[in-house]
């Protein structure tokens, strides 16, 4: 370990136990890697990319214990957005708590995606936000709502004939 990041992991665990958090977060302190500014999880992932940890018998997410236990509880109805968007970092100074539909709109994968999944352009006359802030293809609802329309005829037609009196 060089002797900068052992001078930068040990300022942070002096700030951490003046605190006080540093003593019953000691095994999970351990399993951060300072890379840059951010506080890099080393531990368990979700297969997604954010940090899973077990704290106190339930499991959850090592950002959000982090934060918790450093700056205080998460506002209820908000989430943490990663103003690094590393996903992996767990540093309280990174994580800024909004609402889900802000999250959405702050994330570099939904600007970066310019078509749905079968190739039509997100254009503001082909997309729906809903409330929650995700994006909807309008031609595709349309398409599945043909299918719906044509399967729901289908089914009456063909209960329309089995209604049918024998002759």
């Amino acid at each position: 370990m060089s002797g900068s990041l052992r001078a930068t992991l040990h300022g942070r665990q002096r700030h951490l136990v003046s605190i006080g958090v540093l003593p019953e977060l000691a095994y999970v302190v351990a399993r951060v890697a300072v890379a840059g500014s951010c506080w890099q999880w080393t531990g368990g992932t979700n297969g997604v990319g954010y940090g899973t940890v077990t704290w106190r018998g339930a499991r959850g997410y090592s950002h959000r214990l982090m934060f918790e236990r450093c700056v205080g509880p998460i506002p209820a109805g908000m989430v943490l957005d990663h103003l690094c968007r590393n996903t992996l970092c767990c540093n309280p100074e990174h994580l800024e708590p909004v609402t889900h539909a802000e999250n959405i709109r702050r994330s570099p994968l939904v600007g970066a995606k310019r078509v749905c999944v079968y190739g039509h352009d997100y254009t503001p006359e082909n997309t729906y936000v809903t409330p929650a802030g995700a994006r909807q293809c309008l031609e595709c609802s349309r398409r599945r709502g043909r299918e719906l329309r044509a399967r729901r005829s289908e089914s009456e037609r063909r209960a329309r004939e089995e209604m049918q009196p024998c002759r």
